[in-house]
């Protein structure tokens, strides 16, 4: 009986510190955590990716998205091949709210892996790069519009977002994972930090330990329709990148 309890002590210990440890990594290093206020993002889905759900504090949104494209091109010369394999995914949603609010979004997904096979005697060699990894997005309510970009393909992905004649930096945070010999890899997202110029504006987190909308106190009210539908987007947002590699 003592080591049951033990053993739920140890996971719920566990569970704690890998929670904090996403909040801690989430934000740029040195930054004061209280300077922003927290909105909880909660995702729900039924039936795998059917009725999809996203509750962002007291705004929700609705994804509806379209199954994932594939396509691949090449060619081989002697013992050498190479091919070009590509994934296009679309996505909508409409994100709604107290005081009338209303959006209309559209997300597009692409990625693009190019794959190349040598043959030496017996031996087959085989790599693979991803040259495009992206994501485009487009808000509107009314006149309203509001534009996200990510560029891809590699751990330093960074984009924007233009609404109302500005400019907004989008800097992706990758978890880094210990591989041995000194050497770090970045193989998953753990959220995105927003950026007016050089000013650390807002934090999204996407991972299930730490899935919120961080939000600098005293911003102006008219940027949440932009966190709002970013948020909203990229916690929708699926790394298709993964359904045509290996």
């Amino acid at each position: 009986m003592l080591k049951k309890h033990i053993i739920c002590l140890l996971v719920f210990s566990l569970a704690i510190f890998s929670s904090c440890s996403s909040l801690k990594i989430i934000f740029p290093e040195g930054s004061d955590r209280n300077s922003f206020d927290a909105i909880d993002i909660k995702e729900k889905l039924t039936f795998g990716i059917l009725d999809e759900k996203i509750t962002i504090g007291a705004y929700t949104a609705f994804p509806d998205r379209s199954g994932t494209e594939t396509d691949s091109s090449g060619f081989s010369i002697f013992s050498q091949s190479l091919k070009t394999v590509t994934a296009k995914q679309t996505y909508s949603f409409k994100l709604t709210g107290p005081d009338g609010f209303y959006w209309r979004g559209k997300c597009a997904a692409s990625a693009e892996v190019e794959k190349e096979t040598n043959k030496l005697f017996k031996i087959k060699m085989k790599s693979e790069t991803l040259q495009k990894n992206n994501l485009l997005g487009e808000f509107v309510s009314g006149n309203k519009k509001i534009l996200l970009y990510i560029d891809g393909p590699y751990s330093s992905k960074t984009g924007y977002i233009r609404f109302n004649g500005s400019t907004y930096t989008v800097k992706m945070k990758p978890e880094s994972s210990n591989v041995g010999g000194g050497w770090k890899t970045s193989n998953s997202t753990i959220g995105y930090q927003i950026y007016d110029r050089d000013i650390l504006i807002a934090v999204i987190g996407t991972t299930s330990m730490d899935k919120a909308l961080y939000i600098r106190k005293g911003i102006d009210r008219k940027l949440m329709p932009v966190l709002l539908n970013t948020s909203a987007a990229l916690v929708a947002y699926e790394d298709i990148s993964a359904k045509i590699k290996n």
